[in-house]
């Protein structure tokens, strides 16, 4: 009996401790904390007349798979001052990196921020409700993009994902803009195995020893898409998640992504 009590308090304590500040990414919509230099103002590319339709949750999977087909592009370079990040996307999410694609052409990501930075977790951003990106927002439409899960994508150090509401979202949909990358902490067998028991899940052998190996965040998977990865720069994602933050994980000095840009 003593035992089994011993058990159940230290289980609590691994899982108390892993939640402490890591409560999943959600969508949210952030206003840049200071204005821009008017030489650094982001300048964001109108789309042709041929994007220019509304997209809705009723069109989004027939528009995103024609322009993934003719933008094809699959590697993404994240510009910061403290270096930049490479990022592969998934040719098997279509839906996730074809809407990614379309962003990072538009310009849309230039000049924001990664707004929520908490390290041994994630470092979070790419939306803001700055007049540019709200016009842009504005003028795309209101839709979010079904979930493409798949068990070979997960929450390993460097995974690329998107952002969701988990409120009256039973089918798991992305936020369109928000992303997220993960840092994550590494874990042994025994904080595994917690995870496993606390979010019901299956953790198989591969992944544990990514996640013992690399560190991640196992407790997104299944909630959250998983549509690329960081093939360069882990060092910058350690940097940024190394910033002092305030209580919200909000950056005290602001931390922009000066830039996204299509590699091939």
């Amino acid at each position: 009996m003593h035992q089994k009590l011993l058990f159940a308090f230290i289980l609590i304590f691994i899982l108390t401790n892993c939640k402490q500040n890591k409560q999943p990414p959600t969508k949210k919509i952030i206003k840049q904390s200071t204005q821009l230099p008017a030489k650094q103002k982001s300048k964001v590319i109108v789309e042709k007349k041929t994007d220019a339709l509304k997209l809705t949750n009723k069109n989004i999977i027939s528009f995103l798979t024609n322009y993934g087909k003719h933008n094809p592009e699959n590697k993404v370079i994240i510009k910061t001052d403290y270096g930049n990040i490479i990022l592969k996307l998934y040719k098997k999410t279509p839906l996730h990196r074809a809407n990614f694609i379309r962003l990072v052409k538009s310009g849309f990501y230039n000049n924001t921020l990664f707004y929520r930075i908490v390290s041994g977790f994630i470092i979070q951003g790419g939306d803001s409700d700055e007049p540019d990106r709200k016009q842009l927002k504005n003028k795309a439409g209101k839709y979010t993009i079904p979930s493409e899960f798949n068990p070979n994508f997960f929450h390993k150090k460097g995974a690329l994902a998107m952002t969701r509401s988990y409120k009256n979202n039973p089918n798991k949909r992305s936020s369109p803009f928000d992303f997220y990358i993960v840092q994550g902490e590494k874990y042994n067998n025994f904080q595994l195995d917690a995870f496993e028991n606390e979010y019901n899940i299956k953790i198989s052998q591969y992944k544990r020893s990514i996640y013992k190996k690399y560190g991640g965040a196992p407790h997104l998977d299944g909630e959250h898409t998983v549509f690329g990865e960081v093939i360069s720069g882990f060092e910058t994602i350690d940097k940024i998640a190394s910033v002092k933050v305030d209580r919200s994980d909000w950056p005290v000095k602001d931390v922009y992504i000066k830039s996204i840009e299509i590699l091939n």
